[in-house]
């Protein structure tokens, strides 16, 4: 990952960056849920673009407080 010039930080802002963009496309387009797939690319160890896919879930954390939570696709 460091040799194709990213960092633990970058890779966060990437994924942080597409759970925005993924939010706020589905404000614009009113959709009511508590649970988002959503998309973005990284460069693999061959400095290829790679479009990886997440979960987002929103809700209450064991004490009821708000909490999102981020996950792979198929996790729960």
């Amino acid at each position: 990952m460091r040799q194709a010039g990213q960092t633990e930080q970058g890779r966060l802002w990437a994924i942080l960056k597409g759970l925005g963009l993924a939010v706020g496309d589905s404000q614009a387009r009113k959709v009511q849920t508590d649970t988002l797939l959503f998309h973005f690319y990284v460069l693999t160890e061959d400095n290829q673009a790679a479009r990886c896919q997440l979960k987002v879930v929103a809700g209450q954390d064991d004490d009821g407080n708000p909490c999102v939570t981020i996950m792979l696709p198929n996790g729960d």
